[in-house]
């Protein structure tokens, strides 16, 4: 007599991994992927049928296992799936196993670095903040940051200047977490303004220099090739004590004078000393409108004496074979230039031949400097300063205001980048403008920037969601203004939804999501609009929903030879009547299409 089986199973796709003993060889182990994946289960006997439930699911039945399972996760998302999987040969469970996968596509926070990107007048020393456990730092200087990026091993790294020329450093940076998922890239630029290193007998004293004087004297000496210069008249060791020398400066003291400099080489960090003695006996046999001093204009030069006046303008001591005064004379700058002209005079008298020499710096300097340029970095979070950069001409003070006001010698100096505290703009736009200076007193036009507020917050974006054809797959579309990027949160219940703020993930303006056959999920997003300052819109609410969970099993009825079949959907069956299990039915076995008539005993299986 013939034995008849008779099986009906419904279609699922699942990720499956099994221990050794199953014999089943698994595409992906369970574990953490920053990727979607799709899992194949290949059992090592054709006998082994192979079935699953996902943890949390509402399904009566278990699924038989049939083609592979999608595993997925939209960026900046973690998703969880739990497994439970059954092994089955000669209709008994030779294995059961709970597998956990994780999705993770969370994005780690950018870098911090210690110091914004600028304009430096010096070296400057950098490093990151330190990153949690599970990331790393990946940077690169001045090349491509997929060719010749390297991991920051977390020790401070300098940036020093070239010597011919300002020195840009371009500085790319990510993390990186063990999943594989990589952060925002950040990008900044340092300027490193260029040393001129001499040797230490270059330094270049022009004023004072050794003689006997009528008038005080001005310090005036060439920077160039020194991290620092220091003098003093009174003695003291300048090294140590010494007034830093800024500019061009009038020494007040009479009598005999000593004025000390020490002064430290960019090239070698050593320390070189000067020392020079003048004297200085005020006396009025000749009298004149100049002074020691910076002019822009022109200087009309007027001398009164008893006695025949001869004047230099070289800084050689004057004679009676040098320049006769006769009438008041012009000195005139060079347009848009810098010159220094050192003027001596003194009388001659027939009784006591050369009287006392004066002896004057005049420094003529017709430049105006150019307008500064002024940037900002805007916050990567809402506790994040905003950065202000401004740069400049070489040799310009820079000045500036942050309310709108027209900035003057007396505003506040600009040494290094501004960091403004978001609380700042909150409420109100930020008005930065600035100037440059030069020593000559002239200032360039004010240049400005305009910040803001904060609580000027851009459009919410549109949401709307479409099935994929041919597909359950939902495809997600988001329109929002432009200079926005869209920041989400996700929960899987109402009453765990979240507002999204500047830490929350970005995702594109088109996504697709999608669940496992066998699963049925809703998924309550919230987006909103993030601008470049870091205002963030009213938040959108979406709900989505997606089932895939199989239909009931079928009903099975056998009366008199007739088999009958009940269920939802398509339904597809196999047989067999050689007294073995047949195998597990798919879309390829026979379709169910109206009472099946069997003949012989009857034996369910």
């Amino acid at each position: 007599m013939k034995r008849i089986a008779h099986s009906l199973l419904i279609l699922l796709l699942f990720p499956v991994i099994l221990s050794a003993q199953s014999g089943l060889d698994l595409s992906h182990p369970p574990g953490s992927y920053n990727k979607d994946i799709l899992l194949r289960i290949e059992p090592g006997d054709s006998r082994v049928n192979i079935y699953y439930s996902f943890d949390g699911e509402q399904i009566d039945t278990r699924i038989p296992y049939t083609f592979p399972l999608y595993l997925s996760s939209i960026p900046g998302e973690e998703r969880r799936y739990t497994i439970t999987v059954w092994a089955e040969a000669d209709g008994a469970i030779i294995e059961q196993s709970s597998l956990e996968y994780i999705l993770d596509k969370r994005v780690p926070d950018k870098p911090v670095l210690s110091k914004p990107g600028g304009v430096y007048p010096d070296d400057i020393i950098l490093q990151f903040n330190q990153p949690s456990d599970d990331e790393e730092i990946i940077y690169s200087l001045n090349t491509p940051i997929a060719r010749a990026g390297k991991v920051w091993n977390g020790d401070p790294f300098k940036l020093t200047a070239k010597t011919e020329e300002d020195t840009i450093y371009v500085l790319n940076a990510y993390s990186k977490d063990r999943a594989g998922n990589t952060s925002l890239l950040i990008s900044r630029t340092f300027t490193i303004r260029k040393k001129v290193f001499r040797a230490a007998e270059t330094l270049s004293i022009i004023s004072p220099v050794q003689g006997d004087y009528a008038n005080t004297q001005m310090f005036l000496v060439r920077t160039e090739g020194f991290n620092w210069i220091r003098y003093t008249y009174d003695g003291s060791d300048p090294a140590s004590s010494g007034i830093t020398y800024t500019g061009p400066v009038e020494i007040p003291r009479t009598g005999s004078v000593t004025v000390r400099i020490a002064a430290q080489s960019s090239s070698s960090g050593s320390i070189f000393t000067r020392e020079i003695q003048y004297s200085v006996t005020p006396v009025s046999n000749i009298r004149t409108n100049v002074d020691n001093g910076i002019f822009t204009d022109t200087l009309t030069v007027e001398l009164e004496g008893d006695n025949t006046i001869y004047y230099t303008l070289d800084d050689s001591s004057p004679s009676s074979e040098d320049l006769l005064y006769t009438a008041p004379f012009e000195l005139k700058p060079l347009r848009s230039s810098r010159k220094t002209v050192i003027l001596r005079f003194s009388s001659y008298s027939r009784i006591t031949s050369r009287l006392n020499e004066h002896r004057y710096v005049l420094i003529f300097d017709d430049r105006k400097p150019l307008q500064p340029e002024i940037s900002a970095e805007y916050p990567s979070g809402r506790d994040d300063p905003l950065v202000i950069t401004m740069s400049g001409p070489s040799g310009a003070d820079m000045f500036y205001t942050l309310d709108g006001s027209a900035p003057t010698t007396r505003s506040d100096r600009y040494t290094e980048p501004i960091e403004i505290p978001g609380t700042v703009y909150e409420e109100k736009t930020l008005e930065v403008k600035g100037i440059a200076s030069y020593p000559n007193g002239r200032t360039s036009s004010a240049a400005g920037l305009t910040i803001a507020s904060r609580s000027d917050r851009p459009v919410s974006p549109g949401v709307s969601a479409v099935q994929k054809q041919g597909t359950q797959d939902m495809l997600v579309a988001i329109e929002h203004p432009g200079e926005t990027v869209i920041v989400y949160e996700l929960s899987f219940r109402q009453e765990d939804r979240k507002v999204p703020t500047l830490f929350s993930p970005v995702c594109q303006d088109q996504f697709t999501v999608s669940v496992p056959y066998g699963m049925e999920r809703t998924f309550y997003f919230t987006f909103a609009a993030l601008d470049r300052q870091g205002i963030v819109s009213e938040p959108v609410e979406f709900k989505l929903s997606i089932d895939r969970k199989p239909p009931p099993a079928p009903s099975v009825g056998y009366d008199n030879g007739i088999l009958k079949l009940a269920g939802e959907g398509a339904i597809y069956y196999s047989i067999t009547d050689d007294n073995s299990i047949p195998p597990v039915p798919d879309k390829n076995a026979v379709p169910y299409t109206g009472l099946v008539y069997l003949f012989g005993e009857r034996t369910e299986s």
